[in-house]
């Protein structure tokens, strides 16, 4: 078993503070409302700035990597944003399983917008995205989003956040 003396405060990673913040905004009051059909177009937010384009052939990576984090970060009650925009590996770090991820997709939750500061190559086929999200219960950080390449699509493989543990 490895030993957590080592890790600095600052580099926790997003899984932990989901689990330690969702709960509790999952239970915020927000009505529950059944999903929504048709279909499937991705939102692109920087700042006050919305487009919306549909899924599909011709947008580039950068395009892709945006909608993936805009979405995972803003669309409350997708189940989808569950099982195609995350990898297993984050799903299960995060929220244990698919009915967890589920269940903490409330809105008050989510942030109402993203705006993308910088990316960066990662190791592999991974990009580092850095993003502050507004509203939601990380309103205002500044989250660094990995993104793995993932046949046509990217899914997020990593979150971590500027968030202080502790006193």
């Amino acid at each position: 078993m490895a030993s957590l003396s080592g890790v600095k405060p600052l580099k926790i990673t997003i899984a932990v503070a989901v689990a330690a913040l969702l709960p509790i905004a999952a239970g915020c009051g927000e009505k529950e409302e059944p999903p929504t059909t048709g279909p499937v177009v991705t939102q692109t937010t920087t700042g006050a700035t919305t487009s919306q384009t549909t899924t599909g052939g011709g947008q580039t990576d950068e395009e892709l990597i945006r909608a993936t984090i805009t979405d995972f970060l803003t669309l409350p009650n997708d189940p989808s944003v569950c099982d195609e925009l995350i990898t297993e590996e984050f799903l299960k770090a995060s929220y244990g399983d698919r009915q967890g991820c589920v269940a903490a997709r409330k809105p008050g939750a989510l942030a109402d917008q993203v705006t993308i500061l910088a990316r960066k190559p990662g190791p592999g086929d991974s990009m580092i995205v850095t993003v502050k999200p507004q509203g939601g219960v990380f309103d205002g950080e500044t989250l660094k989003v990995t993104v793995v390449k993932s046949g046509q699509a990217w899914q997020i493989d990593k979150i971590t956040s500027n968030t202080k543990v502790g006193p």
